[in-house]
């Protein structure tokens, strides 16, 4: 019974909007260059379409464990309300980011599944 009751209890996560989608792509990118999955989920919520991505807050004592979601507002960028992919790419001349709806070559490619709704997990 008590573990029916944890199952049933989803806690929320704090929603953290990003500045841009660079430093979403960056933290995805790092993830699956170190073989863990890592994807974007898109979705519309109050008439806006999010782009973002889940994560655990592992870095500070009592809020070690905290689920997260990075977000950005796609507003009339038409790349980030359809495209399947986010490209990611450092080298010396630095960082590229972009929309993609095919593999680019060198690139580290950031998978973006279509949500039919707004989990209800996540309120922004």
């Amino acid at each position: 019974m008590e573990g029916e009751r944890r199952r049933q209890s989803v806690k929320k996560v704090l929603s953290l909007r990003v500045k841009n989608l660079g430093d979403m792509a960056r933290v995805a990118a790092t993830s699956i260059t170190m073989g863990q999955p890592s994807y974007f989920i898109r979705f519309e919520s109050r008439g806006r379409v999010l782009l973002g991505m889940l994560a655990v807050f592992r870095d500070f004592y009592t809020l070690y464990g905290v689920p997260l979601f990075y977000y950005i507002e796609c507003g009339g960028d038409e790349g980030c309300r359809s495209s399947p992919y986010v490209a990611f790419k450092v080298d010396e001349m630095g960082e590229s980011v972009e929309y993609s709806s095919s593999n680019k070559p060198g690139m580290v490619m950031i998978p973006v599944v279509d949500l039919e709704e707004a989990p209800p997990f996540i309120e922004v």
